[in-house]
């Protein structure tokens, strides 16, 4: 985007020069709000970037996306601790039958 100048066929209205030497106004004629077509214009899109809402919208997706692979990996933790607890309690039970057993076949 070219820089935004006073127009050299109306002095009193602001432009921007476009790509091929063209003249683009900027405002309405009373000044109070910017033009559309002036907002169109893919040389002016292109300087601005793309929309807020576009990126509001993009950036909600990928916080979404993420809370659901981060709640996704919670929960495979949350089921691997448990698979681990119930091992372990079984190692457990099976010691102590383990040492009852020996316990009755050597009552010392």
């Amino acid at each position: 985007m070219g820089p935004i100048v006073y127009s050299k066929k109306n002095p009193l209205q602001l432009v921007v020069n476009g790509p091929k030497g063209g003249e683009s106004p900027l405002f309405l004629k009373d000044g109070s709000d910017l033009l559309q077509s002036a907002l169109n214009k893919s040389f002016i899109k292109n300087a601005l970037g793309p929309r807020g809402d576009k990126i509001i919208q993009q950036t909600s997706e990928q916080i979404t996306k993420k809370q659901k692979e981060l709640s996704e990996k919670r929960q495979a933790q949350a089921r691997y601790f448990e698979m681990n607890e119930a091992k372990e309690k079984e190692e457990l039970e099976l010691k102590r039958r383990l040492e009852l057993e020996a316990a009755k076949k050597n009552p010392a």
